[in-house]
């Protein structure tokens, strides 16, 4: 099955560089940002990003096909 890893906080010698990521068994992921924002990133059973959502709401998707290929986004 091989090795899995998961960055749970990534900061710096400064403020603004201080990010949480959050998993839930449904394949999202939740970045909370040090300003206080959030993003959010949703993936497939296949572990393929199908739709993000920025801090401002706006929300983004993709499509695969049979193949794998990105047919939308």
């Amino acid at each position: 099955s091989g090795k899995a890893a998961r960055c749970v906080r990534h900061w710096a010698s400064f403020s603004q560089m201080d990010t949480r990521y959050v998993w839930d068994d449904d394949g999202q992921v939740t970045v909370h940002n040090a300003d206080g924002s959030q993003e959010v990133y949703v993936h497939d059973q296949r572990a393929r990003l199908v739709q993000r959502v920025d801090p401002d709401g706006a929300e983004h998707f993709k499509s695969y096909d049979n193949k794998g290929r990105l047919t939308v986004e």
